[in-house]
């Protein structure tokens, strides 16, 4: 029994729509880590989509974001912008960096 691929895709219409993916960089950052911080990760990343794919910037752009818990875990993602959306380059980063991230306006999701 053959399936239908599945992938995410966000519509902007019924007619077009942006699709969205994860270089295999990120893949394998995320498997490197627990399970409900990969998780959380992956559903900061829904958040932002749904609220930026509308807006492309044509460019690349680093995002930091945070997972909150007994010990916080601060990542940094590389966003490269055009037609679609990709995420690659995941890595691990310090508060002090997340910070300089966040006063620019540079997270996935402002708490």
């Amino acid at each position: 029994m053959d399936l239908k691929q599945k992938y995410t895709e966000v519509n902007i219409s019924e007619s077009g729509g942006i699709t969205y993916s994860f270089d295999n960089n990120f893949v394998l950052a995320l498997m490197d880590l627990d399970l409900v911080y990969s998780i959380q990760i992956v559903m900061q990343v829904e958040r932002y989509v749904d609220n930026n794919y509308d807006k492309p910037t044509n460019s690349v752009v680093e995002l930091a974001g945070v997972v909150k818990g007994k010990t916080p875990y601060y990542f940094l993602i590389d966003l490269w912008h055009f037609d679609n959306m990709l995420f690659e380059n995941m890595m691990e980063i310090d508060s002090d960096m997340y910070l300089d991230y966040y006063n620019k306006n540079l997270v996935l999701v402002k708490y």
